[in-house]
């Protein structure tokens, strides 16, 4: 059986389609471009990145690269985007993603496995000490939200603070409901 998908479906795919093969070449033509998304319900944010790769994940298609101006890696859903442009110049220094070092601790320390863009820098008996130098910060971080008190950030600094601000407007969050 042919599925029948009603004009705005066929649209939408369409669209969707057609950003996907867009980003395929600036991918391939290894210029920097700039994003317009959708970061919350009526949030829209810009960015420039080195698009690098697409990827599939629970049926999304994100567009992940390296922004220079934030100095991390960021992945974003090719739903959420309003517009893209392309640079006509390559960017001019070839910055590395900031490394982030944290810390668990007891059961989550004896179980945890390491995610593709994570090393161990030290382990004992009740922690282990990573170093994510690749994943999307705010993704990073919610995960190791996830992991509650047997999680510490220990470096960069600034991560630590967004951290701790994300904790607060999550409290701030709970305390209006």
């Amino acid at each position: 059986l042919d599925k029948i998908f009603s004009p705005l479906e066929e649209k939408n795919n369409n669209l969707r389609e057609n950003i996907i093969l867009t980003l395929k070449k600036m991918i391939s033509e290894e210029l920097p471009i700039k994003v317009k998304y959708k970061k919350g319900k009526n949030i829209e944010t810009e960015i420039t990145i080195k698009p690098k790769q697409l990827t599939e994940k629970k049926g999304n298609i994100y567009i992940s690269g390296f922004c220079p101006d934030l100095k991390c890696n960021k992945k974003i859903c090719i739903d959420t985007i309003t517009s893209i442009s392309q640079s006509v110049s390559k960017f001019k220094q070839t910055d590395k993603a900031v490394s982030i070092v944290f810390e668990l601790y007891g059961r989550l320390a004896k179980s945890y496995k390491l995610k593709p863009d994570e090393r161990y820098l030290n382990s004992d008996v009740n922690s282990l000490t990573i170093i994510n130098d690749g994943d999307d910060k705010d993704n990073l971080l919610l995960r190791l939200l996830k992991y509650g008190e047997n999680c510490k950030i220990h470096k960069p600094e600034e991560v630590q603070e967004e951290f701790l601000a994300l904790t607060d407007d999550i409290l701030k969050n709970l305390e209006e409901n």
